[in-house]
């Protein structure tokens, strides 16, 4: 082929129009590549990081669909070269793993910055609880508290079974809520970022909080430990969660690259916390319990989002044209949610449900569904969760729970209950 080098390093500066307008070039190269030389593909493999100054040049003067289009590329030309099955000679394959890292960490970058969020749908279902896997994980838990995960030269430690079933399963699918494409998982990739995400918050509390042992024991130690406090318990994170150790009640039901890398982050600092209290158990006798002003934030916060979200309950029903619920009968319904969720998701006690509701069925069922996964990201609906629903409205009372559990997916109730996803 006529200008093959030329054309390999066109391809290389100018992915995207090689993938719109040449596809019958990339075919060919393909084919060229596999009878040439096998110094020259090792040289190839090689060269591919180089490219990433240009490449980030160039995102960086676009935006929008065209900046996404550009990133998907380069995610296309890296994740091509990141699969080990496509080299077999003895330079191929020690270019490759020369470059590996790089290449792993130049795909995390451009995956960020594209920023697609992803669903795991197996999650809305408790039945995935019985499985198999799930269940090993779970009695790790019981014993120890987390779940441990060693790879290569790294030790980590993950605080939701929920995450750890999503690294450590091979057959999972995900749903891309911005392609609207079904794909299995791929948990190294995931695992890799969360693995970055931990070193980092080892490192940051290194930097930031290690102190000699003997300030432990001096005068000092009393405003160190009550910082300590305060940000493992109380200290807002991301203006959505309190203290470092949400990570180990929260699972991200919705997530992207960064919102794994960032719960490595804050797992990695909870570990050198957990270690430091274990190492000195006299000197941290209460750290483990909220203090009054966490507990007191989080009762307002709770309530606060619950009124967002419920809002629309006091409005005009868009398909009915009336208020959906009554003053009282709303107020009413807030009272029951904030006791629910306070409540470790116990039923309250109604004594006067709520008779008269002015929209459909499935608006009521999605708000109560959409709400929980708002407020318990990563946990699947609880039984009493339908008992809530059922109890707290008289239409209602006579639904079949299967019923309540097969209400999908509708965009015009999110938009009614200020939803971002």
């Amino acid at each position: 082929m006529e200008h093959f080098e030329e054309w390999i390093e066109w391809i290389l500066l100018n992915p995207e129009m090689a993938f719109k307008k040449e596809p019958e070039l990339l075919e060919k190269i393909n084919k060229e590549l596999s009878l040439c030389k096998p110094f020259y593909k090792a040289l190839l493999i090689q060269k591919i990081p180089d490219h990433f100054p240009k490449w980030r040049n160039d995102v960086d003067l676009q935006f929008g669909s065209k900046k996404k289009e550009l990133l998907k590329d380069y995610i296309k030309i890296i994740s091509i070269a990141l699969k080990e099955e496509n080299y077999s000679t003895e330079e191929e394959i020690s270019a490759f793993k020369k470059v590996k890292n790089q290449l792993a960490e130049q795909l995390f970058y451009w995956k960020s910055m594209l920023g697609d969020r992803y669903k795991i749908d197996v999650f809305d279902n408790e039945d995935f609880k019985q499985n198999h896997l799930y269940q090993t994980i779970q009695r790790e838990f019981k014993k120890v508290g987390y779940y441990s995960f060693v790879l290569d030269s790294d030790n980590v430690k993950i605080y939701t079974p929920e995450l750890a079933y999503l690294f450590v399963n091979n057959d999972l699918e995900y749903f891309n809520l911005d392609s609207k494409v079904k794909e299995v998982v791929n948990r190294w990739e995931f695992l890799s970022m969360y693995i970055e995400g931990f070193k980092k918050g080892v490192n940051m509390f290194d930097m930031e909080y290690k102190i000699p042992t003997s300030v432990l024991y001096s005068s000092n130690s009393e405003q160190y430990i009550n910082d300590l406090k305060f940000n493992y318990h109380t200290n807002k994170i991301n203006n959505k969660y309190y203290g470092w150790s949400y990570v180990k009640h929260q699972f991200p039901f919705i997530f992207t690259h960064k919102i794994i890398e960032e719960f490595g982050y804050y797992s990695g600092i909870v570990n050198c916390v957990d270690e430091l209290v274990n190492k000195y158990p006299n000197q941290f006798t209460d750290f483990y319990n909220k203090n009054e002003e966490s507990i007191g934030n989080e009762s307002k916060d709770l309530k606060e989002k619950i009124l967002k979200h419920f809002g629309f309950f006091q409005e005009k029903c868009p398909r009915k044209h009336k208020i959906i619920l009554n003053d009282s009968d709303f107020q009413n319904l807030i009272k029951w949610t904030v006791w629910y969720y306070e409540n470790n998701l116990e039923v309250p006690k109604i004594t006067e449900p709520i008779k008269a509701v002015n929209t459909n069925k499935t608006f009521v069922q999605l708000a109560f569904k959409y709400l929980f996964k708002e407020l318990k990201i990563g946990n699947t609906y609880p039984k009493s969760l339908f008992n809530f629903y059922k109890e707290a409205f008289v239409p209602f009372k006579k639904d079949l729970r299967r019923n309540f559990e097969a209400v999908r997916n509708n965009d015009d109730v999110k938009k009614l209950m200020k939803l971002d996803y």
